[in-house]
Formats: structure tokens, C-alpha cells, sequence
């Protein structure tokens, strides 16, 4: 079961209660448009915080949780990519490909030139002030 915040970060999650299941973790997470593992592209969750909570879900109804993000690294970074998207070319290639495993950006004195790595497919794309420049194909790289 999922829930998404509220604009102030509540939410709720309700459900009929079953005694069969006796181990409950609370688990926050941000949908990530990606290439998933058959090529295609996808959101998958990509998880910032796990708690165990059975104690609190045994105590009684309502159990409230506050949930913390300790590693923000990762979503700092996916809000700075997702604002840094301006142009049709840029969102396109999102869609298709799914957020880049690496940027690399390089300011000019008249222009930013960004180019998005997507290792495991094997190609580059090179923008110029936000419109594509290039896609260069390369040998694919597989993660570890």
C-alpha cells in the first residue's frame, strides 16, 4: 500500500486490519523515472528511509510516525536535475531514457553545454543551452 504527502508533508495510510500479518515497516521513498533492467523506461522507488514500526501499529490505532531523511544527498540531487530540465528536447530525452546515470555540465562564455551519461545503454547526449546537440553511442558499461 502507498500514500503520497500532502504540500505539508502529512499523510495517511488506512487499511482493514487482518492479524495474519504481524511485522510492519513504514518506508519513504520518491518515484524515479529510470531505464529499468529489460531496457525500458519506468518509474521505480527509490528508497530514503525504512522504519520498523510493529510496535507501534500493535499499540492501537491511530500510530503516528514521523518519518526522517537522513541522506538527503540523493534527493537533493533528483529535484536539482528535475528543475534543470527547461527544454522540449531535455524533457523528451527524460522520458525515454530515464535520469541519467552522470552529468557533466561546462559553462562557456556564451553558452552551457550538458551532457547526459546513460552508461548501460551506451550513449551520451550533448546539449547546447538546452537543445540536443548530439547523441553519441558508445561500448555500454554494466554496473557492478
Amino acid at each position: 500500500m502507498s500514500a503520497v504527502t500532502d504540500a505539508r508533508g502529512n499523510y495517511t495510510l488506512e487499511w482493514p486490519w487482518d492479524s495474519y500479518f504481524n511485522h510492519f515497516e513504514l518506508v519513504a521513498g520518491v518515484p524515479v523515472h529510470s531505464r529499468l533492467e529489460n531496457g525500458r523506461t519506468g518509474d521505480t522507488v527509490q528508497e530514503l528511509a525504512r522504519q520498523e514500526i510493529t510496535r507501534r501499529v500493535e499499540a492501537g490505532s491511530p500510530a503516528v510516525v514521523a518519518v526522517t531523511i537522513d541522506n538527503r544527498q540523493f534527493l537533493d540531487n533528483f529535484r536539482q536535475f528535475l528543475a534543470s530540465i527547461k527544454t522540449d528536447d531535455q524533457r523528451k530525452v527524460y522520458q525515454e531514457m530515464g535520469r541519467p546515470d552522470r552529468i557533466r555540465n561546462v559553462r562557456y562564455p556564451s553558452y552551457l553545454e550538458s551532457s547526459w551519461w546513460y552508461f548501460e545503454a551506451g550513449r551520451v547526449y550533448r546539449f547546447r543551452d538546452g537543445r540536443l546537440e548530439q547523441v553519441t553511442p558508445f561500448d555500454p558499461v554494466r554496473g557492478f
